[in-house]
């Protein structure tokens, strides 16, 4: 897929179809999904795992449900931090979080 450079004026929302380099944007696109975790490092992850090849769907099923862990994760931290009257999260709220979620 070519990629094009970020020309406000013809931008349509309603017609983004993953091609343009928008300055500052922090996902990730690969085919139709959108993600904030690169699928790259993580087909890399399923490789050190012992995986000799990797489908075309696996790296992006992984991130996916890393998302999602992440999110639930993240939430519960969030929610830790704001009992103990903080808003700032640290590390002990994350795996606070961790242990709270297995």
């Amino acid at each position: 897929m070519e990629t094009r450079e970020w020309n406000p004026s013809e931008w349509n929302p309603g017609e983004w179809n993953g091609d343009w380099k928008i300055p500052g944007n922090h996902f990730h696109t690969r085919g139709d999904i959108m993600t904030e975790i690169p699928i790259a490092p993580v087909e890399r992850i399923i490789r050190k795992a012992g995986a000799e090849r990797i489908s075309s769907d696996a790296g992006k099923e992984l991130v996916l449900l890393l998302e999602e862990y992440a999110d639930k994760l993240a939430r519960e931290a969030v929610k830790l931090a704001s009992y103990s009257g903080r808003s700032t999260v640290r590390g002990r709220d994350i795996r606070m979080a961790g242990e709270i979620l297995k």
